[in-house]
């Protein structure tokens, strides 16, 4: 690629090469070369390779790794060894040689995982498979000490080990995924179908069959295995093969990237072409994938072999997948190199520099950093609203630049009195999302200079997209891009604070007061800002965010800065702005002209009469017209004159709503099918399928039979002929265009598509998972929703109320479950993704459903019955590299929300599904989200972490550090103190914040809650608490630093050291115990004058002295008591003085002239002198 060459000649330092990338076939060397980063041209830099050396070289660079990628003239081990010998000659510093390129696969793992087409393999070991001694009943293959099976070199395999580890696994994935999408356009290649990759039985050989053309051939007809040479040569489209004989269906689709599998790689000399061998070696041997090249190199160089699959190594193969193979190989293997660290020598650099500049090292760190900070900020299906607005129909909405009122927004001679504020208003569905969408795509092409950014609320879209929160994130995540200062601000303004930023959870405030603060600064100059339909947030919402945008504003303005706001929205709810232009497109003549020039254009008859009387019945309405115009022509199409069309116009009612009503009526309302469909749409937890819907649906209205996906029985065009009709036409099935970052949405496969769906390219029509059914319009679900409607969808059934409809989901759910519990893992997602569905959300609708105890119970059991049946799919959940929230059973914790689990009365059916599923999953991982009970920890769930212990989770685990759970526990509350209840002026931009500190409060209670469950079980198990390993911590000073009096009163029934003591914790005060850390809390100026907090202390000082806590009279204790009676507090003095507090003189001097003359007599009575000096001791 012309723009990574290197343009200086300089001469060049072969043996800072370290890394070397060996290639066969040149689409395999294309891949690996347009991935690298830099590549060196050879004229431009002088070196030479050694006499006899046949390989050919391009030089480059990955990251700050210096390449060699090696041509080799042909395939096979030997050809490769000798390339490998030549490469060591010429470079003599390589320390690390990766073989890249494509191979044959295995079908499956040895852990029963399944390999596709495109699947990228890294070896962790090596066998040569025509190395050994043959037998009558086969090959007995040499082991390792003969020289047959290598493991990979000590150096290599720790370096493999990290990248197999749950999180770098996930990334590899994930960067790998990004990568091949980035080379695709390079290579010319474009990504195979779904339907290409075709795994046949394999016995089913490539050959002339009896049932196709060449059926008379002699040699295919010979023998059960005989192939002629002309069936060698042809595809199996040729041949005709049939389809039915395929031994599986591929359940990812090719857009999610491929899957990375590490194992043992074959070599062979030949080419394996033949199932039924492969399946037998693959099952003895316990290999991946078979290829020619890498023993000849492995005995060279310590070696990595990362090869993409392109071929199922039977006798059906075929070139369709070999480019987008060998772009997966070179991607995975750039990704994997940005792992590895090189010696200085190795790093990228030419000549003779051999030392890397600081500069240089610490900017690899700054875009890793930069790369997690924004990724932090993006979430699936952050612009999927975005793509699902129609654009502008044409000469439509340009209009609107013209207009007296965009020209004001502009005008900076008008931004006090408007602020730099449009608010566009209009009817429902009268064309607002698609307006602002039109002045986003004009003012990213013509507004030089500025930086354009927008978001479009999502009301029936996934919880971000319709939150305060995801607008923040989206508009932030592209300011950012767009700004590299801003960026840093930002990572300057959130620290990590010792954690990884992967898992910061953005709080909507802060990202408010981040925005506000850059206002205030005059960084958003030359901004401009577009927020649609702010009314699908909620009236709240939305009247909130219309306060944020006016102070932002108004902020923006009053400190110079250029930033243009644009906002949209209903007129009911009616929110509104007090400095700002307002455009009401209902309003404007030229909004009707564009309803006009859109009917007439595609309006089937062209007939002026019909067309005016549409544009003037449709009220400004833009979607009444649409849905007018396809009716008309279907009138039309169907044969009908000019006056019947007119007459049907005129039944035809002038509003949406009353369009739907009609259409919901029709032929005497809506079937039991019908209603089920339009509940499970607008309740269902996520998007569904077409197949989803359809079974689960069917399931539902036909329970006890085992409902599954037959394309017999149903195909995907009658499918969605069926949707249609059973929906009036009110529903359509579509492919969602996502980003390619984190996503909400789980299609039919469920767990089994690598995480996520993510279709970025039009797919096959209705291929089972990359599409989804949704209502053709917000406008349908507002309908459905609107009380006045509701009778018009009972059709006989006594109620349609929200938990009425998470009843009926619940029928449905359960009939799907109980219909897949005996599929394999292997055909689950394929034949029942109702019952994936089921699995994943049926906790959440039983918590919906609001239903009555007895049928909650029933329920539960019926739940935790069904689980059994999926016992596959708990070892496939223990490698799902996906966030901890995939795991199954967090997933019953997390949506079995504390108002079931705490419904005393039944807590045995709880167990008895919590239980059922701890059996199965309660392993370490690679982080504290390894564990079930880490992860309940750390999100401080009392409810959910008692239902655990009592259930026999093993409350002494650890993680892989070796750290057990109540030492992160308390690890957590030392970071709290108290005055994390008094303010939270820890806060960056605390003057802005408009966070209530109930959720902080609500939080740490929380965390306190959790801590008492793991102290009782302690107790239970006779154990004392230990002090937190590797920091010295003692939990009952942390207990007293926080001032929780529940938690001190645990620690003490557990037997807790009321006089241990701790390192500095409280200011000036040295080493203490914890009676002088309370003391000293309690004498705090701040706590002192919150009466609530000051209570705490003196209770727990008053419990800490019951225990026998020892008064020790040194210097501080006096500080903390003199600091004490400046309060007046005579019931706490009261108390030292009983527990061995020596009265000092001071002390009298100070009660008297506070006129604290009780305190003063008590002090007296103990024995303190008469004097009126003031008090020896200054308190700070």
């Amino acid at each position: 690629m012309a723009t990574k060459r290197r343009n200086s000649e300089t001469l060049c330092d072969l043996a800072g090469f370290e890394i070397a990338i060996l290639c066969a076939l040149p689409i395999e060397s294309e891949a690996v070369e347009c991935a690298l980063d830099e590549i060196y041209q050879n004229k431009e830099i002088l070196w030479q390779k050694v006499d006899g050396d046949q390989n050919a070289y391009t030089l480059g660079r990955i990251g700050m790794l210096n390449v060699v990628l090696a041509h080799m003239p042909h395939t096979g081990k030997i050809r490769a060894a000798s390339g490998a010998s030549s490469l060591k000659v010429t470079f003599s510093g390589i320390k690390l040689a990766l073989v890249v390129g494509i191979c044959g696969g295995a079908t499956r793992t040895p852990d029963q995982q399944d390999i596709f087409l495109g699947d990228v393999i890294i070896s962790t070991q090596l066998q040569q498979g025509d190395f050994g001694r043959e037998y009558p009943d086969g090959i007995d293959l040499k082991d390792a000490g003969e020289g047959g099976s290598r493991p990979a070199p000590p150096e290599v395999a720790a370096f493999l080990h990290q990248a197999q580890t749950k999180h770098s696994r996930k990334a590899l994935c994930e960067d790998t995924r990004d990568t091949i999408n980035a080379l695709l356009p390079y290579v010319e290649a474009t990504l195979p179908t779904t339907e290409s990759d075709v795994l046949y039985a394999s016995n089913y050989l490539h050959k002339h069959h009896q049932s196709c053309l060449g059926s008379d051939c002699a040699v295919c007809n010979s023998t059960n295995t005989a192939i002629c040479d002309t069936a060698k040569k042809s595809t199996c489209r040729q041949l005709g093969c049939d389809t039915t004989q395929r031994a599986r269906q591929r359940t990812r689709h090719v857009s999610t990237g491929p899957r990375i599998h590490f194992g043992a790689i074959t070599t062979f000399d030949i080419v394996k072409k033949n199932g039924i061998s492969r399946d037998h070696y693959t099952q003895e041997h316990k290999v991946l994938a078979f290829e020619m090249e890498a023993a000849g190199v492995w005995e060279i160089f310590p070696t990595i072999v990362v090869k993409a699959v392109c071929d199922y190594a039977d006798s059906h193969k075929n070139k369709i997948w070999q480019q987008y193979a060998a772009v997966s190989a070179a991607a995975c293997c750039k990704n994997l190199l940005r792992k590895w660290v090189p010696s200085i020598r190795g790093t990228a650099g030419l000549g003779k520099i051999l030392h890397l500049p600081v500069e240089q090292r610490s900017a690899i760190d700054d875009e890793l950093t930069r790369k997690d900070y924004l990724a932090s900020l993006d979430f699936e299906q952050l612009d999927s609203r975005y793509h699902d607005i129609r654009f502008a129909y044409s000469k439509t909405c340009d209009w609107v630049f013209g207009s007296h009122e965009f020209q004001a927004w502009l005008n900076p001679d008008n931004f006090e009195e408007y602020n730099r504020v449009l608010w566009i208003k209009g009817k429902p569905e009268s064309g607002k999302s698609t307006l602002i969408k039109h002045i986003y795509e004009v003012c990213s092409k013509h507004f030089s200079g500025h930086v354009i950014v927008a978001y479009f609320f999502h009301g029936r879209g996934s919880e971000l997209q319709k939150t305060r929160l995801g607008m923040l994130r989206s508009l932030l995540l592209q300011l950012l891009e767009r700004r590299e200062e801003l960026l840093q601000k930002f990572i300057k303004a959130f620290p990590l604070r010792g954690q990884s930023i992967e898992n910061q959870k953005w709080v909507a405030e802060e990202l408010e007061n981040f925005l506000l603060h850059c206002a205030r600064q005059g960084w958003l100059k030359d901004t401009v800002l577009l927020v649609d339909a702010l009314d699908e947030c909620g009236e709240s919402t939305a009247r909130g965010l219309a306060s944020f945008y006016e102070n932002l504003s108004l902020n923006s303005v009053t400190h110079s800065g250029r930033l243009l706001i644009c906002l949209s929205i209903r007129h009911f709810p009616n929110v509104s702005i007090n400095h700002c232009i307002q455009l009401d497109i209902d309003r404007k003549i030229e909004h009707d002209l564009d309803i006009g020039r859109y009917v007439s254009s595609t309006i089937l008859l062209k007939n002026a009469n019909l067309i005016d009387q549409v544009t003037r019945k449709a009220r400004h309405v833009f979607s009444w017209a649409v849905l007018v115009v396809q009716i008309l022509n279907q009138f039309y199409d169907q044969g009908n004159s000019l006056q019947s069309m007119l007459e049907c116009l005129k039944e035809v009612p002038d509003s949406l709503h009353n369009i739907l009503k009609s259409l919901v009526q029709l032929d005497g309302g809506l079937s039991k099918k019908g209603i089920l469909i339009f509940q499970l749409i607008l309740f269902a937890e996520r998007p569904l399928s077409p197949r989803a819907l359809y079974l689960l649906v069917m399931s539902g209205y036909d329970p006890g039979r085992p409902w599954k996906w037959d394309r017999n029985d149903m195909d995907d065009i009658r499918l969605k002929n069926w949707i249609t009709t059973e929906s009036r036409g009110l529903l359509e099935v579509t492919t969602p265009l996502r980003n390619s970052h984190k996503d909400d949405f789980i299609g039919d496969q469920g767990f089994f598509s690598s995480g996520q769906i993510r279709p970025s390219k039009a797919t096959g029509f209705l291929d089972g998972y990359s599409s989804i059914v949704q209502a053709i319009h917000e406008s349908v679900k507002d309908f459905l929703l609107n009380l006045e409607n509701v009778s018009l969808l009972k059709n006989g059934e006594t109620q349609f109320s929200y938990s009425a409809c998470h009843k009926s989901i619940v029928d449905c759910c359960m009939e799907s479950m109980i219909a897949g519990v005996d599929a394999s893992g292997s055909v689950v997602g394929l034949q029942y993704p109702h019952a994936m569905y089921a699995l994943e959300y049926l906790p959440f609708h039983i918590e919906q459903a609001q239903l009555t105890n007895e049928d909650f119970a029933h329920l539960i059991k019926q739940y935790a019955d069904a689980l059994e049946g999926y016992s596959w799919y708990y070892p496939f959940k223990a490698h799902w590299p996906g966030p901890p929230h995939n795991d199954l059973l967090l997933h019953a914790i997390l949506t079995i929300s504390e108002r079931i689990v705490d419904r005393t009365k039944f807590r045995k059916s709880s167990e008895r599904l919590l239980t059922t599923v701890l059996k199965k999953r309660l392993t370490i991982g690679n982080n504290l989200f390894g564990s079930v009970l880490f992860f309940v920890a750390e999100q401080n769930w009392p409810a959910a972490m008692k239902i655990l212990i009592d259930a026999d989770a093993n409350a002494f685990i650890r993680d892989t550090n070796g750290r057990s759970l109540i030492d992160n526990v308390f690890t957590m509350l030392s970071i709290d103190n108290v005055f994390t209840m008094l303010s939270l002026e820890h806060s960056p931009f605390a003057e802005d914040s408009q966070l209530s500190s109930n959720e902080t409060r609500t939080s740490f209670n929380d965390r306190v809650e959790v801590a008492c469950i793991l102290i009782a079980a302690y107790m239970q198990a006779g154990y004392d608490i230990p002090a937190v390993e590797g920091t010295g911590l003692v939990p009952l000073v942390i207990a007293v630093k926080i001032g929780s009096v529940k938690l001190v009163s645990y620690l003490l029934r557990a037997g807790a050291d009321p006089n241990t003591a701790q390192g500095r914790l409280i200011t000036k005060t040295g080493r203490q115990t914890p009676l002088a850390i309370a003391l000293a809390l309690c004498a705090d100026r701040q706590c002192a004058t919150n009466s609530s907090i000051r209570k705490r202390y003196k209770d727990i000082v008053f419990m800490l002295l019951e225990h026998n806590a020892n008064w020790i009279d040194t210097s501080e204790e006096a500080r903390n008591l003199f600091d004490v009676l400046a309060y007046g507090d005579r019931q706490l003095v009261e108390m030292l003085l009983n527990h061995g507090m020596i009265p000092r003189d001071g002390y009298l001097g100070e009660a008297y002239s506070k006129h604290y003359f009780k305190i003063a007599e008590l002090l007296l009575t103990y024995g303190a002198g008469p004097s009126t000096m003031k008090p020896p001791l200054l308190h700070s």
